[in-house]
C-alpha cells in the first residue's frame, strides 16, 4: 500500500521534531543567566528578554537562506521517491553551494543588522548583551547552513533518525 500510515508518519517526524527543537530548548534559556548582577527577578528577566530579541534578530536574518537550504529536503525526497537516485546528490550539493554562499554573506552583514538593538530603544547594558548574543548566534549560521543542506538527504529518503542523532549529538558539545 502507497497510502502514509499513522505509525510511519509519526517514526518520520518525531525524530525530525526533536532535532530541530533541541536547540532552542536549551541554549537561550541557559545563556546570559549569570550576566545580572541585580536581583534575581530582574536576572530572570533578562535570561528571557535578551536571548528571545536576540534570537528573533538572529533568526529573521538567516529564514531565507535556512528555508532554501531546508527545501532542498524536498526534491531529495521527490526524486527518491521517482526512482532518479542521481539527481539526489546535484540537488544537495546546489543546497550546499547556498550554504557557502549565504553563510559569509550573513557573517560580513552582522553589523549592519546588530543596529536593531539600537533601535529597540533598550538600556545601554542589555543593548550590549543583545548585541553579543546575536553575534554568537551569528558565528554559528554558516555551519547551521551547511548541516541543514547535509541533513536533507537523509531526511529526504525518509532517515530522519540519523539526522536526530546528529543534531543532539551537535547541541550536547556544545
Amino acid at each position: 500500500s502507497n497510502s502514509l500510515s499513522m505509525s510511519s508518519g509519526c517514526a518520520c517526524t518525531i525524530p525530525c521534531t526533536i532535532a530541530r527543537n533541541s536547540f532552542w530548548l536549551i541554549a537561550p534559556s541557559l545563556f546570559l543567566s549569570h550576566f545580572a548582577t541585580t536581583s534575581p527577578i530582574f536576572r530572570l528577566r533578562l535570561t528571557i528578554a535578551i536571548p528571545s530579541f536576540a534570537a528573533t534578530v538572529w533568526f529573521a536574518s538567516l529564514c531565507l537562506p535556512l528555508g532554501i537550504c531546508i527545501y532542498v529536503s524536498t526534491f531529495v525526497a521527490q526524486y527518491h521517491g521517482d526512482g532518479q537516485p542521481k539527481r539526489i546528490g546535484p540537488v544537495m550539493w546546489q543546497g550546499v553551494w547556498i550554504a557557502l554562499l549565504a553563510g559569509p554573506i550573513l557573517l560580513f552583514a552582522a553589523p549592519v543588522v546588530a543596529q536593531v538593538f539600537n533601535v529597540a530603544d533598550h538600556g545601554p547594558e542589555i543593548q550590549q548583551k543583545e548585541t553579543l548574543y546575536f553575534y554568537i548566534l551569528t558565528v554559528g549560521t554558516p555551519a547551521m547552513l551547511l548541516a541543514q543542506s547535509f541533513a536533507s538527504f537523509y531526511s529526504g529518503r525518509g532517515q530522519t533518525v540519523v539526522v536526530m542523532w546528529i543534531d543532539t549529538i551537535f547541541v550536547v558539545l556544545n
